[in-house]
Formats: C-alpha cells, structure tokens, sequence
C-alpha cells in the first residue's frame, strides 16, 4: 500500500485523533471516561467513593476521625457494536486516494458515527430508573424558573460542580429570548479548567449549555441537567480497515470500513443527580399534532 495511503489508514486507528473528532462533534463528549481497554469489548474504569460523609472531630489522644476512601475498578462489556462499509471510488494517484479516505472517513464519522452514539447516550441517560422529572410549558417566561428548579434541586442534593444544561434547540431559542434581559447567560471557565471558555447558565451554581438539536436529545425532551461524574460513556474504536481492490469491481472501488465499540450508563447511586424536564402532557400532544 502506498505510504501516503497508509498514514491515512493509520488515522482511523489512532484513538487520540479520533478522540479529538468526538471532543468537536460530540454533543456528550464530556460524559466520556478515561479507561483501560480489556479484552476486545470489554473497559476497565476507576470509580472512588468515600465511607462517609459526615465530618469528623478532632481528638488529642487519637486525631482526625477516620473516614475510609474506597477506589475500585469496575470492569464493563460494551454492548452496542457498529460500523459500516463505505465504498469509494478509485482516484488517480495515491494522494488523491489518500485524500478521499480521510475526507470521507471524517465526514462519516462526523454526521453518522457521532449522532447515533449521542443519541444512545441521551437514551441511557433519560431511560435510568429513579432520576428526577419534571413537567410543564415552557416559554421566554417561564424556561428560567424551570431550568432554576433544577439548578436547585442539585444544590440541595450536594451536587454543585461540573454540571451539564443539555438543552433542545427548540426551547435553546426561549432561554436565549429570557437572557437577553436578565443575564442568565455568560461565558466563562469550566470544570476546574481556566483554559476553557465555554457558555453558561446560573448565577452561585453554573452549569455549562451544550444545545443539543431535537432529534438527538429525544422526543418530549425539553433538557437534561446532571453532572458529568453521574454518567459514564465509553467507545473504542475498532480496527478499521482499508481494501485497495473489492472483488467484482475490479480496479475502480475501494473500500473503508469504520467501526465502533460503545456503551453509556448512569453510575449506580447517581440516578437522582439526572434531572429532566418534559412538556406537559397537553403540550406534548399538541406538538405532536
């Protein structure tokens, strides 16, 4: 295989640079956990916990108390598997080729990959027994109120830092209405980074805004406030190869294959830190009609 070629196909296999697609194209990208590969399918994750939550006195005789920090590896088998065959035409000359490859591989990954794992992650996410949901017509005048409601009822939760606002585009339109007069939004670091500028929503309690469209968030929701720790996403990507030549085509098709391990879990006992607002039943139904 030609060497220009080559190092196209070598892009495909370098998790760092397919990373760095998903962490510009992916509307969850911050839900995804560093990890240790095991096995062909298989993702072995850091979870850390600590034995209390109540603070200690202090003793002459003995000290701080004690509070126990428990770390564990959990290992987890990724249960979504896919992939597809891109055909592409034969170019003249092997930089041409390797052109087409990345162009194509890019765009697809891009526009199919990319969607369809957020929109399984958004299911996962609004699909975890015992989250917090709540409903009701939202408009310029009341979207503030709602999304403050659940800003709230994290607070009061102890869940205050690296909080997520994944909000549908239809009702991104009112919070941006409402802002324009009261300030709601702002720009700013996140998630302990200075480096980031990034936009967000709140006043004590921030919360970083991912619009998110419609279709990819879920039908009949509205947004979904959390914390990146609560939700666990993960993907490897498989070996994806390339065939210069495909049996009955003689010299004129080549081939690209992608595919993608992947799998996204809220993490036991964070169920109650996923909040979701959905229209009220009548407005449901009449958006529908």
């Amino acid at each position: 295989m030609a060497n220009s070629i080559a190092t196209a196909v070598r892009y495909f296999n370098n998790d760092a640079e397919l990373e760095k697609i998903y962490q510009a194209y992916s509307y969850t990208a911050d839900f995804i956990k560093p990890n240790v590969a095991v096995g062909a399918k298989t993702v072995k994750y850091r979870q850390v916990s600590l034995g209390s939550t109540v603070l200690g006195d202090y003793n002459r005789e003995t000290g701080y108390t004690r509070t126990d920090l428990n770390v564990s590896w959990v290992e987890k088998s990724l249960t979504q598997d896919k992939g597809n065959v891109l055909r592409l035409d034969k170019m003249d000359g092997e930089e041409a080729q390797s052109l087409e490859i990345a162009t194509v591989g890019r765009k697809y990954i891009r526009e199919v990959q990319i969607p369809s794992v957020d929109k399984y992650r958004f299911t996962q996410l609004v699909g975890a027994t015992g989250s917090k949901v709540a409903t009701g017509a939202l408009t310029a005048d009341t979207i503030e109120a709602a999304i403050d409601s659940g800003l709230d009822y994290l607070y009061d939760l102890g869940v205050r830092e690296n909080l997520t606002l994944h909000i549908a585009t239809s009702k991104a339109r009112l919070l941006k209405q409402a802002a324009k007069s009261t300030g709601s939004i702002s720009t700013g670091s996140w998630g302990g980074d200075l480096s980031v500028n990034v936009t967000l929503y709140g006043d004590a309690t921030k919360a970083k805004v991912i619009q998110v469209p419609d279709d990819i968030l879920g039908e009949g929701i509205d947004f979904i406030l959390t914390a990146t720790p609560a939700f666990a996403a993960f993907a490897k990507y498989r070996d994806n190869e390339y065939f210069d030549k495909i049996p009955g085509f003689g010299s004129r098709m080549t081939e690209l294959d992608l595919g993608i391990y992947h799998d996204a879990w809220v993490e036991p006992g964070a169920e109650k830190a996923v909040y979701i607002h959905k229209p009220s039943a009548s407005q449901a139904s009449s958006e529908t009609e």
